[in-house]
């Protein structure tokens, strides 16, 4: 993993916490990290299924796997 990808985690992690502080609903934070990683990756490198999966991989490391899925399924 590349300097530029690994920031991609507390980038997510910090644009996540302030969408949370503007208003969205903690349910929906997990999903907004995994879109957020998602579209970061994409962006450092090339729109295929790699950088995709890498960024969804992002995002749930951003947001935490354990608790991300146990709050969406509340």
């Amino acid at each position: 993993m590349e300097l530029t990808q690994a920031t991609i985690i507390p980038v997510v992690l910090a644009l996540t916490e302030v969408a949370k502080k503007l208003g969205l609903r903690t349910k929906w934070c997990p999903v907004l990290a995994i879109a957020l990683g998602a579209v970061g990756s994409v962006y450092l490198n090339t729109v295929d299924l790699s950088s995709i999966l890498s960024g969804i991989v992002y995002g749930l490391s951003a947001s935490g796997i354990y608790s991300g899925t146990k709050s969406v399924l509340k």
